[in-house]
């Protein structure tokens, strides 16, 4: 029996100069990638996600946001439009409240208005409560919400589009000061956005 040998082509020899082009169908759009020996892969910028958090001022504890300016996350912008603290805030809170007590010993009142507007997401219903609230000041203590009584309270389920105004309630101790409102979007259980305000 002959011995039969395979022709080589050239073109699909490790080393060939000539390069391989594939074309891929992805997200409806032609994408071209071609490599050759000594080249790098690089990605396609134009199919890389586009939901991507950067950091700005509003998202770090560090460098937080101010009263009177919207902050603004994935799903939510959130805005303060008042506080106030010990004798103004019990006032305010214990006015037509018959459920009114003076704030523990050691402790004062600290109330913050706010407005939360639905900016993003799914088109599904999202709740918006007191307990996305939450306060650090200078001891770094996180100080969660508490409802007081007064209204209106933040308290809503709504949809891209709605907003509510409504006041956010805590009890604070005296030795602490100079604090940060925190709202946390509790729609992300791996990964909670949250926007912080300088309440100074």
């Amino acid at each position: 029996m002959s011995d039969k040998r395979v022709k080589k082509d050239s073109s699909l020899q490790y080393g060939s100069s000539s390069s391989v082009i594939k074309r891929v169908k992805l997200k409806n759009k032609d994408s071209k990638f071609s490599y050759s020996r000594g080249e790098r892969i690089t990605k396609d910028e134009s199919i890389q996600p586009k939901n991507i958090m950067k950091m700005t001022p509003s998202n770090s504890l560090k460098k937080p946001g101010t009263i009177g300016n919207f902050e603004k996350i994935r799903n939510w912008k959130v805005i303060v439009l008042e506080s106030c603290s010990k004798k103004k805030a019990n006032k305010l809170i214990e006015s037509g409240n018959d459920f009114f007590r003076a704030a523990s010993s050691g402790k004062y009142f600290l109330a913050v208005k706010v407005r939360c507007d639905r900016i993003g997401g799914k088109d599904e219903f999202l709740d918006v409560r007191n307990h996305n609230f939450g306060l650090v000041g200078d001891k770094k203590r996180l100080q969660d919400s508490i409802y007081l009584g007064l209204e209106p309270q933040v308290h809503s389920t709504m949809l891209i589009g709605g907003y509510i105004e409504g006041w956010v309630t805590f009890e604070v101790s005296e030795d602490d000061d100079n604090f940060v409102l925190i709202f946390e979007d509790s729609s992300f259980w791996n990964n909670r956005d949250r926007i912080y305000i300088s309440l100074k």
